[in-house]
């Protein structure tokens, strides 16, 4: 792609601000990494955290400003039956975890079990499933 104007019938068609660019990385947020905003709750207040770990995606690390602060989402999965998620909330955001789980999982929060679908305020956390469901794609 030649990016000088003289080389090019309309120069004001190069873009690498463009739509496709960020329909692109706001899936990879949404579907990789996990983080997406509720869109009745607008900035992010509210959060669901729902990675979906895939054949071919062992891990994955993401962050979004939001105006509350910096949410962040670490994830690994070892072995195929253990995963592993760090995840920052920083203060007036509430997230729901919508975890990998499977039939056998147990989920633990900073050492404490919890269930799938729980609500955490802010924080630093440890997240872990055993036994967590691994796609063969990632869907939208």
């Amino acid at each position: 792609m030649d990016t000088n104007p003289e080389g090019q019938d309309d120069a004001s068609m190069i873009s690498f601000n463009h739509y496709a660019y960020g329909a692109v990385i706001d899936w990879v947020y949404r579907n990789v990494a996990g983080i997406a905003p509720v869109l009745s709750e607008p900035g992010y207040r509210r959060t669901v955290v729902a990675p979906k770990p895939a054949i071919g995606f062992s891990f994955s690390s993401a962050s979004i400003a939001s105006g509350f602060g910096v949410i962040a989402s670490k994830w690994q999965v070892s072995d195929s039956s253990l995963f592993v998620l760090e995840l920052k909330v920083p203060f007036g955001v509430t997230a729901e975890l919508d975890l990998p789980v499977s039939a056998d999982s147990i989920i633990s929060c900073n050492g404490i079990a919890i269930s799938n679908g729980a609500e955490i305020k802010h924080g630093k956390y440890v997240v872990t499933v055993t036994n967590p469901a691994i796609t063969s794609y990632v869907a939208s």
